[in-house]
């Protein structure tokens, strides 16, 4: 029997893989049965993604800016088909008639269509999670909430939802201990997954097969690891107050990196003019490059406090500011909707 009639979940994988032309790691490690652990129902997997012509890879970027060469295309198209003429653009010109007219586009909300808005929401919504819950920043601010949990600087009405009708005192001391395993489940998993990161970064590549194996074995339990801090993460129900200033802390650590690296850029800019005329002294020069040299140190000492590279920290923002876009799309179709009724 084939892994992929064995397993209902390759199966999906595949399809998903199909459809799209390539599967990324975390996708794969998500859906995959905990049962595939062999080094020969992985490399059996790999074969399998190979021969249906399906690429895993770690990152989406290359195909979502093919995907935005496309849509500019798509937009330009639009363009060309607007209709210019003076009496359209009289008409379009009533804002009267331009909201009916934009109301008249917007369809009537069914039972069916609300339900598709509402998971596109939190769709959305869970998109800008995952991204963040899978790093190390976040996973360490969550177990300095647990530590503030614990010492009485907060309160777990603050931290959490609670979904009770009447909030006692017995519900609450239940559910601080509740909590507190989670972040202890956090703590835990967060040091499996360092272990096993530092295996991978331990583990060479190599040339041969078997060498090419063991590093896809340990890069697999590394990821295995780091879904699964992701995941004992996304089970702690957080409040949405809570949601909100984790998402801003990662924002704001990927700004302070993006910073540094465009400091960097001008000063480089600058030793490279592109009018002769503007070439610096010698002195001027050598300033220049110390101070490169001295934010090339900054930049280090960030990611390495961060414990991301620039490029994945950039991935996680791009995941957020799209995850977030595409919540607020869905609830600009309901509000709309919700008007023309």
């Amino acid at each position: 029997m084939s892994i992929e009639e064995k397993y209902d979940e390759v199966r999906q994988l595949i399809n998903i893989g199909k459809e799209k032309g390539y599967l990324l790691y975390d996708e794969v490690n998500e859906l995959l049965p905990s049962e595939i652990t062999s080094s020969d129902e992985l490399d059996d997997l790999f074969n399998t993604f190979g021969s249906a012509g399906i690429e895993v890879i770690d990152s989406d970027q290359k195909y979502l800016r093919d995907d935005k060469a496309i849509d500019r295309t798509a937009e330009g198209a639009e363009e060309l088909e607007l209709d210019l003429t003076p009496g359209a653009l009289d008409k379009t010109n009533d804002p009267v008639r331009m909201y009916l007219r934009e109301m008249g586009t917007v369809p009537l909300l069914t039972r069916e269509g609300e339900v598709e808005i509402a998971r596109r929401i939190e769709r959305g919504k869970l998109a800008v999670i995952k991204s963040i819950s899978r790093t190390p920043i976040i996973a360490k601010r969550v177990i300095h909430l647990g530590d503030q949990l614990h010492s009485g600087e907060r309160t777990i009405r603050e931290l959490v939802i609670f979904n009770d009708e009447e909030i006692t005192d017995e519900r609450i001391a239940e559910r601080s201990k509740q909590v507190q395993k989670q972040i202890d489940a956090v703590r835990k998993a967060r040091a499996i997954s360092e272990k096993l990161e530092q295996k991978l970064a331990d583990t060479p590549r190599g040339a041969t097969t078997r060498d090419k194996r063991r590093y896809r074995r340990c890069r697999w339990a590394a990821m295995r690891a780091r879904v699964e801090l992701s995941n004992a993460i996304r089970r702690i129900e957080f409040t949405e107050a809570v949601k909100r200033r984790l998402i801003d802390e990662m924002k704001d650590a990927v700004e302070s990196v993006r910073a540094i690296q465009r400091e960097i850029e001008s000063h480089e800019r600058q030793l490279n003019p592109k009018n002769k005329k503007q070439r610096l002294k010698e002195e001027d020069r050598k300033n220049v490059l110390r101070q490169i040299k001295e934010l090339r140190a900054k930049l280090k000492a960030t990611t390495d406090t961060l414990e991301q590279e620039p490029a994945e920290l950039k991935q996680t923002l791009d995941t957020i500011i799209r995850g977030e876009w595409q919540a607020e799309q869905a609830k600009k179709e309901l509000v709309e909707a919700n008007l023309r009724l």
